[in-house]
This record gives structure tokens, sequence and C-alpha cells, in this order.
């Protein structure tokens, strides 16, 4: 059974192992140190005024299979960035994505008030593209092409 909880505090300890892959912490986040650098992360999670961030965690029983991030804009409410996607590496292709997606878009409406989801993708990344397009998430027009969104 699938769970997704809230990763409250933020616990670096438990989401380091989904990235410890090097392609995994490429493809979440295509700036970070490898290996994961607990110093980069913290400053990532890092509220502000301006910025609240969101940890999530999808549990099968009790191991953490994937994990993601969201960012709120608060000067900019409604703004919030899906970010840090990430499922564990021998458990990919498998539907846990689809999975964590759909419980991450009720948690957004149920629990955070989100109505809007936007992310980044870099568009080398055919096989993300394709997974988030048949999600129902649509390309932003605009200056960056690498931008899409989903309404909840």
């Amino acid at each position: 059974m699938f769970t997704l909880v809230q990763n409250t505090p933020i616990n670096l300890s438990l989401i380091s192992p989904l990235y410890e892959d090097r392609e995994v912490l490429s493809r979440a986040w295509p700036e970070a140190i490898y290996p994961f650098n607990h110093e980069q992360w913290t400053e990532w999670f890092k509220e502000t005024s301006k910025v609240k961030t969101v940890s999530l965690l999808l549990k099968f029983d009790s191991d953490i299979v994937a994990h993601a991030a969201i960012k709120s804009y608060v000067i900019e409410p409604g703004l919030n960035y899906l970010c840090l996607i990430a499922v564990r590496k021998d458990l990919q292709s498998k539907g846990i994505g689809r999975e964590f997606l759909k419980q991450i878009f009720l948690h957004c409406q149920n629990k955070l008030g989100i109505s809007e989801l936007y992310l980044m993708v870099h568009l080398d990344n055919q096989r993300a593209l394709d997974f988030y397009t048949k999600l129902g998430f649509q390309w932003v027009d605009g200056e960056n092409p690498r931008r899409l969104k989903i309404k909840l």
C-alpha cells in the first residue's frame, strides 16, 4: 500500500538514498552536486518570507520509494513548482511515478490549497516530457520552453 507523507521538518537523511544514483540525481536537479550534498540541499529547502517549501515522500509499507518537493512563491500566490521528483532507481517504469503524482495532486488540492502546479523539464529528457504530458501537464507559453503546468 502506497502512502504519501510530508517530510516535515525536512529530514535529508530520509531522501538522500533516493538520489545516490547519479542519473536519478541529475534528472531531478541537474545543478545538484554529486554525490548528494547536504549543505546544498539544506540551502535549497531554506524557507524565506517569499518562498515556502514542502517535501513529500511516497512510502510503500515502511520503505521510501519516491520524493518530490513543492516550492510555493508567497509573493506570487498560485505560483507553485513541483521539483526534485525522484523514484527509486530499481522501481522506475513500474507505475510508481504515476501513483506518486496522483497522490501529490490530491494532497495539493485537499491539504495545501493548491489548484495549479508548474514544473521544469529539460528538453533532452524526452521520457519525462512524454510522462508529464500524458498526465495532463501542458506547455506554458513564454520565454522558457521547458515549463509545464497542470490545473488540478
